[in-house]
């Protein structure tokens, strides 16, 4: 493998000789603590051989080789940045260490066959002039609400929303963004199924998983796309009225377009949880907002309660951590 750290690259690439450090000793598996996204950081234990065999699936459905360029702008601290050195390193191929920060794009002068990206650095790099430059794009980290897919459907690039977890050695399933589509397809030869209660089984032995049960509901179309509806563990109990919070999110990204906000449930003394809106940032314009939620929501949807926060809590990747906010809502929350 050929590694060229570019201009604001440097810390992350001292990330990258402890994980080459890692990989290269005597063990048959790295140590790798999970985002903390859905709850505590934990230490599992990922064999090495099952990321090679994840790293292979990825490069033959990229149609990836030794002459290929891999850009890796998102954390190795986490599983999603040590797999892109992981697909570059089997493959002997180029690796770029860039900045992990909003402008990733900015020391970007050659052409980048596959780059992993969160949301939020799509978000700001849309207008760089260095986009051109990524012709097959992975973003995962977060959801890609829907102004996002359709912003990128003006670009040449090839995007690509993730599924996946670190139990799974990251993705192993893609949402095509080049077109109207909700569905995730597995990668082959992994196989899906899902419980009386739409959670998503996965069915991966070449990864260390067979028969994972998640929290993830899902809508199956057959046993490899599934439509992603939200977290089993997020769902709100209003009244006997089940709603999931993610459904309801993807309704107002128009509304919050340059803002971030999350719904969650909230205790109620008659409906057990009442739906609620937390929003980062002042809310100057609360009446109007309520009156719009009024028009774009089912009437079960509708917030009870409008939080403002001065800032979401977020883990070390910049996921929302929806528990800790939930949290600060007692201490910072200004009820509008």
């Amino acid at each position: 493998m050929n590694v060229e750290v570019l201009a604001g690259g440097e810390t992350s690439f001292t990330l990258v000789e402890e994980f080459i450090a890692e990989w290269e000793n005597e063990k048959d598996y790295i140590v790798q603590f999970t985002s903390g996204s859905t709850g505590k950081p934990k230490p599992i234990k990922v064999r090495k051989a099952h990321m090679v065999a994840s790293a292979k699936t990825t490069n033959a459905f990229f149609q990836l080789n030794e002459n290929s360029t891999y850009y890796l702008c998102i954390s190795p601290a986490y599983i999603g940045g040590k797999m892109m050195i992981v697909r570059a390193l089997i493959n002997k191929a180029k690796l770029l260490v860039g900045p992990i920060n909003s402008s990733p794009l900015t020391p970007l002068t050659t052409k980048v066959d596959l780059a992993a990206m969160v949301p939020l650095q799509v978000s700001a790099c849309l207008e760089d002039k260095n986009f051109n430059l990524l012709e097959n794009l992975i973003i995962g980290g977060a959801p890609v609400n829907d102004h996002l897919a359709a912003s990128l459907l003006n670009h040449k690039v090839k995007a690509y929303s993730t599924f996946g977890m670190t139990e799974t050695v990251s993705h192993i399933a893609l949402k095509y963004l080049g077109s109207a589509n909700e569905y995730f397809h597995v990668l082959p030869p992994i196989r899906i199924s899902s419980d009386a209660n739409q959670r998503l089984i996965i069915h991966a032995p070449h990864l260390g998983v067979d028969h994972l049960l998640t929290n993830d509901i899902v809508s199956l179309k057959d046993e490899s796309t599934f439509e992603w509806i939200g977290r089993a563990d997020f769902t709100i109990n209003s009244g006997g009225v089940k709603l999931q919070p993610e459904k309801i999110e993807k309704k107002l990204v128009t509304l919050f377009k340059n803002r971030s906000f999350i719904i969650c449930g909230t205790t109620h003394e008659t409906l057990g949880e009442a739906v609620t809106l937390c929003v980062e940032g002042r809310l100057e314009n609360a009446d109007q907002v309520k009156l719009e939620l009024t028009e774009l929501l089912d009437k079960y949807e509708v917030p009870k309660y409008i939080y403002a926060l001065p800032e979401l809590a977020r883990t070390a990747n910049g996921k929302i951590n929806r528990l800790q906010t939930k949290e600060r809502l007692k201490l910072e929350g200004v009820l509008q």
